[in-house]
């Protein structure tokens, strides 16, 4: 059989005899040294063979003859020839590839598609040299596998790696295939999302659950140790701030209507308690306020009153009005304070013209306008000026030192209301008349929320015996409008004037309250202290201590409070509701940056009286958000 080929140098063309396959010779056109291949390799676009091809043949035979070719070679010619003969598994088209193409992918020239080329199986006898040493054959081997190479015992290589490699080649996929795996992948992944949303939401409802499990058993030690019978007598105003605490606690954590009337009636509680002392008690007419206030929680937005665990807020303000109108129409300063707090609180719950409806139901026809006024003052102090004008346009007819106050605060570059305002009558020109109260108190905190100072201050501090009062609205004007350098000087000229004065002090023992309360927020302690120790009545004193650690407390929200703190208020064997309430204040300030962290201290804390304020302010502080 003749072997057709040609000249890999000059492209010279040879048929020759199959016996001169493998070996080598020189072309007679280039005279090059060929190898001449096992089988015939000219394909179409070789050069025809010519005439004499006969007479090429015979001098290829003579030039070629006994030329011995490199073994190299002889085995590159051998597997060049070597065919695999491929049945395709989809159309069963049968053809022949290259050896070399063992265990590769190949198309499949009938129908074009990929196809696996099996290996040859070699039959030859098994070999002892190519077996583990002294070891069964398919033992494991020990030995490390060398840095880069294939470690020939792993169970298998990734797909990645072999296409990596070119040991097989990647399949093409169509544009349906790529849309379903992309889809797939994205199913995979929302489903591993969902599954860990599912692991977090168990967690945190689990542990939510233990944290409400443990304030709820504060707050029960609270009440029933207070309610104790075995622990002696308690006084009503301790009650009374113990059942204030628990309702408050419980409308935060009602979930339905039960919750929240079981809560409500730890309120109902606070006030029998209180209405039973007597009517000129500081600490029942402090702690009334407290109540109000604290009954501002029970109001909720649409949804927590659709789940009926909050009240609309047409039902709440009555229930804060059966508290502040139970202040004694004596306690002015009192009163006024109830409206100051009760505003800054509703409006924080977006429910500021409710304290309007409050001040209308629970003041007297003397005071209506006074107290509407006041709600008023506050609103324009922090901002709400379009509300505060509403206060202005719907105030009942009367004059008032505080609506005439807050016509001038709203209007700050006029002296004078018009004539069609019912307005307080302005001082009197110097030694044309007497000042009387009301025009003190109207221009000195009017001139103040204008901003002119020197005015206010001038009309405060004129003689008689309303100074008091008149420079205690000053220093609030000039606190709240962050006016430090003003507030120090009208402050020190307020301790100077309780220096002097030692007449009707114990009357007005709520304005000095008032005047540490100012100091305090001024950051002047030195002041406060000055005028703390000229108060004469230890209860109202006791109360202007705990709005200092209130104050503290506010601005030191991330630092945990010091027992300390609460015993410079009173010592523990002098304990007043005030000490008590402290006690409260600063375990809620504790277990809010961490329950842990006051624990052992109300533990230890005096049992019957004190403790359950600290069992209260820790449920509380629980429930309060973390510091940030």
């Amino acid at each position: 059989m003749a072997i057709e080929f040609n000249c890999p140098n000059c492209n010279a063309f040879y048929r020759l005899d199959d016996k001169f396959a493998g070996k080598m010779g020189k072309c007679t056109k280039c005279q090059k040294a060929i190898l001449i291949p096992f089988r015939s390799t000219a394909g179409p676009d070789k050069a025809a063979p010519s005439a004499g091809a006969v007479d090429a043949e015979a001098l290829a035979a003579a030039a070629f003859a006994e030329v011995a070719p490199p073994p190299e070679k002889v085995a590159e010619a051998q597997a060049a020839a070597k065919k695999i003969a491929v049945t395709c598994q989809h159309c069963d088209f049968k053809f022949e590839v290259d050896a070399s193409m063992a265990g590769k992918n190949t198309q499949c020239p009938d129908c074009k598609k990929l196809i696996r080329v099996a290996k040859p199986v070699e039959d030859k006898p098994a070999d002892w040299r190519s077996t583990a040493s002294n070891k069964p054959s398919m033992a494991k081997s020990d030995e490390p596998v060398p840095s880069g190479a294939w470690e020939t015992q792993r169970k298998g290589v990734s797909a990645g790696a072999l296409i990596d490699a070119g040991a097989v080649e990647e399949e093409p996929e169509d544009d349906e295939d790529k849309r379903d795996r992309r889809i797939r992948r994205i199913k995979q992944g929302l489903y591993g999302f969902a599954l860990l949303g599912i692991v977090v939401f168990l967690v945190s409802y689990l542990w939510k659950g233990r944290q409400e499990g443990k304030q709820e058993k504060w707050m029960d030690k609270a009440v029933a140790e207070m309610e104790d019978k075995n622990e002696g007598s308690k006084k009503l105003e301790y009650q009374a701030a113990i059942h204030r605490f628990a309702g408050e606690y419980y409308v935060r954590s009602a979930k339905n209507r039960d919750d929240l009337t079981a809560a409500l009636k730890f309120f109902d509680r606070s006030r029998d308690d209180l209405q039973k002392l007597p009517p000129a008690n500081p600490d029942r007419n402090a702690m009334l306020i407290e109540l109000g206030l604290a009954i501002v929680v029970c109001g909720g937005d649409s949804k927590e009153i659709g789940e009926e665990r909050r009240l609309p807020w047409d039902k709440v303000y009555p229930l804060i009005r059966k508290c502040l109108d139970k202040i004694a129409p004596t306690e002015s300063e009192l009163r006024s304070r109830s409206m100051r707090m009760l505003t800054r609180r509703l409006t924080e719950r977006e429910q500021a013209m409710l304290a309007v409806t409050v001040a209308r139901l629970c003041s007297t026809d003397a005071d209506q306008s006074e107290m509407i006024g006041r709600v008023g003052i506050e609103l324009f102090l922090i901002g709400k000026k379009d509300l505060a004008e509403q206060v202005l346009s719907k105030a009942p007819e009367g004059q008032s030192p505080a609506l005439t106050a807050l016509w001038l605060a709203l209007h700050p570059d006029q002296d004078l209301p018009p004539k069609n305002f019912p307005h307080v009558a302005p001082p009197p020109a110097k030694g044309a008349g007497v000042l009387s109260r009301e025009s003190r108190l109207a221009y000195a905190e009017g001139r103040a929320l204008q901003g002119r100072m020197d005015d206010a201050r001038r009309i405060a501090e004129l003689p008689g015996g309303d100074r008091l009062e008149a420079i205690v609205h000053v220093a609030a004007a000039a606190v709240d409008t962050g006016r430090a350098d003003v507030a120090a000087a009208v402050l020190e000229k307020l301790a100077e004037t309780i220096k002097n004065d030692s007449k009707g002090l114990i009357a007005g023992s709520w304005l000095m309250e008032r005047g540490v309360e100012l100091a305090a927020r001024a950051n002047r302690l030195d002041i406060a202290q000055a005028i703390l120790d000229l108060m004469k009545e230890d209860a109202t004193k006791a109360w202007a201590k705990l709005e200092v650690l209130r104050i503290k407390l506010a601005a030191q929200r991330k630092e945990k409070a010091d027992e300390t703190w609460v015993e410079i208020i009173e010592k523990p064997e002098d304990a007043s509701l005030a000490s008590a309430l402290a006690r409260a204040e600063v375990a809620r300030h504790n277990a809010a940056i961490s329950e842990r962290a006051y624990t052992k201290t109300v533990e230890a804390m005096p049992k019957g009286t004190i403790r359950p304020f600290g069992y209260a302010g820790t449920a509380l502080g629980g429930q309060d958000p973390r510091p940030k």
